[in-house]
């Protein structure tokens, strides 16, 4: 008997909760841009439902994971997903002199739906941010690393595209290391940071979540 994970074919018992789920964030769309005015453009405060939304849907598609090889699978999943949190800023590690303009202790602040509630915690050169939609992405893609794992089936290059959901934390880092034409293509490019993260986010998932055996 095949002991591989495979994504399970789920009766469609559950859709309302989904429905129920795109209420609620069109409602808070609506809020954030009659009641609060807000003048972002519309794709910036959409795909953070986009990441949201993808990633429950994976995970709660992945079908059983073997149990004799959890533990090893797990810790290299936690390592993948402290990689991309350390990477896009939610984590914030000692490195140098580098000194945080952040009040020191925990905050939080609202933002737009997604985005926010943002909270965070600074203790000297250390942080922690939460900011939903990345973090739910995040531990997206970690689970179905781990389920990947587990089951001795890890897609090619699937998790290596997962690390370039981060690019709109590196390209900022990568313009300032660079100056003339190079710095000014990073800029045109860094406009799009977002789009382009949601769509290597929106590739990991893929890659990582189809049926498959071993």
């Amino acid at each position: 008997m095949s002991t591989g994970v495979r994504a399970a074919v789920r009766p469609p018992n559950d859709w309302p909760l989904w429905a129920g789920l795109v209420v609620l964030e069109v409602v808070a769309l609506a809020v954030h841009f009659t009641v609060a005015g807000s003048t972002e453009s519309v794709r910036y405060v959409v795909y953070p439902f986009v990441w949201i939304n993808v990633g429950l849907f994976a995970v709660t598609r992945v079908g059983p994971v073997p149990t004799g090889r959890r533990l090893a699978a797990a810790g290299v999943a936690a390592v993948y997903g402290l990689v991309l949190a350390i990477l896009t800023g939610l984590v914030g590690v000692p490195l140098g002199e580098h000194v945080h303009a952040h009040p020191t202790g925990l905050t939080a602040s609202l933002s737009a739906p997604g985005w926010g509630p943002r909270v965070a915690y600074v203790l000297g050169e250390f942080h922690l941010y939460f900011v939903p939609f990345r973090v739910v992405g995040y531990v997206a893609l970690s689970y179905l690393v781990y389920a990947r794992l587990a089951a001795l089936s890890l897609a090619s290059g699937a998790g290596t595209v997962g690390l370039a959901a981060c690019i709109g934390c590196t390209l900022p880092l990568l313009a300032g290391t660079l100056g003339g034409a190079g710095a000014a293509a990073l800029a045109a490019v860094g406009g799009y940071s977002l789009d382009l993260s949601t769509l290597a986010f929106l590739l990991a998932v893929g890659g990582l979540w189809q049926p498959w055996r071993e």
